[in-house]
């Protein structure tokens, strides 16, 4: 149901002129996102995640949910350790309210698919409130059975 409901949402904000400003408007939240996923940077992650982000990350047929807290401590841990890839990132869509985006981090066999949402907060400030990971098997174009935490 939250699905269709999203979809909706997309859809109408699509043919919207302002659809492209908000774009342009996350394009930073965006852009720090990959800088702090490559350089292990847990402060600049923590100025871009909502205090009630989530962390969806697939484990074999299960889903673990990781919070703000766990993802911001993991990623702590590992500060200043440089990850061996690039990313790249597209808008699927977007709204006045949220936008939906694709991250791509690509390691050399292997690439992290990353679908965030991202939300206007009552403060006007676009924050991620979600991060749904896939990782895809570059031989075979599968998903991997890769498990990562943070």
């Amino acid at each position: 149901m939250k699905a269709k409901i999203l979809i909706l949402l997309i859809a109408a904000g699509l043919g919207s002129g302002s659809a492209v400003a908000q774009t342009k408007s996350c394009e930073p939240i965006i852009q720090n996102f990959i800088e702090s996923h490559i350089n292990s940077d847990a402060k600049a992650l923590n100025k871009i995640l909502s205090s009630e982000a989530v962390y969806k990350v697939p484990k074999q047929a299960n889903l673990r949910v990781q919070s703000r807290t766990d993802v911001i401590s993991a990623m702590q841990r590992v500060s200043g350790t440089k990850q061996n890839c690039t990313g790249t990132f597209q808008v699927l869509g977007n709204t006045e309210a949220f936008v939906l985006a694709r991250v791509d981090f690509k390691y050399p066999e292997f690439t992290q698919q990353n679908f965030l949402t991202i939300e206007r907060n009552d403060g006007s400030d676009w924050k991620i409130t979600m991060v749904c990971k896939a990782f895809i098997d570059d031989a075979t174009a599968k998903p991997a059975n890769v498990s990562t935490v943070y």
